[in-house]
């Protein structure tokens, strides 16, 4: 708020914005058109990348503003929350045998590791904010996957669950936007994750 009193008294006006991907496609359209409508004479610079090379350049001051996967470290910074997203494993049907099939439970559970167990399941990208989480909620409740891809980007991800290669955890406002048409929910599995052990916190910083 702060930094928009300041634009509205200069003549260039513009503020930078550090996002990554995955919450660009999601967040952007909720949150510009009331940005827009409340700063209309602000230009909203944009800029996507990975969260951490986003917060690197937050912290060199190459953009003013980051919304991202939320972490533990943040000296130097000022954060406020903006969502706490559930989290699921998405199987496609294919991969599961039937007893792994009545081990799902519309529930929530704390432990997914009986249905991870040889699945060939994807990763995010190595030093993201999300993928860091998921590693230490599968130390913790001592899970070991069978990753066939590292690395991936979300909307990746999603594209090669959607024709049967694997599994992923990912946020629910994904599901909810890239898999929710019913031809595609027919082909998957959905196994909610207790939010207490797992989920994606979504801030912005300054």
């Amino acid at each position: 708020s702060q930094r928009l009193k300041l634009l509205g008294k200069t003549e260039f006006q513009q503020l930078n914005l550090g996002i990554n991907s995955t919450l660009a496609t999601t967040l952007l359209p909720q949150i510009f058109p009331k940005f827009h409508h409340q700063y209309p004479g602000v230009l909203l610079n944009v800029v996507e990348d990975h969260n951490s090379e986003l917060r690197r350049q937050l912290l060199s001051g190459q953009f003013d503003v980051q919304i991202g996967f939320g972490q533990v470290d943040q000296s130097h910074l000022q954060d406020a929350s903006l969502v706490n997203a559930a989290v699921s494993l998405v199987i496609p049907k294919r991969l599961i045998t039937p007893e792994k099939q009545a081990l799902l439970t519309p529930l929530p559970t704390t432990n997914i590791g009986p249905l991870l167990d040889h699945l060939p399941i994807f990763q995010g990208i190595a030093n993201s904010g999300f993928q860091a989480a998921i590693d230490e909620y599968l130390l913790n409740q001592h899970i070991s996957t069978d990753p066939v891809l590292s690395n991936m980007l979300m909307p990746t991800g999603i594209a090669l669950i959607k024709v049967g290669a694997g599994a992923m955890i990912m946020p629910n406002f994904l599901i909810d936007q890239f898999l929710s048409d019913q031809q595609t929910k027919q082909s998957l599995f959905f196994q909610p994750i207790q939010k207490e052990t797992l989920s994606y916190p979504v801030k912005i910083y300054w």
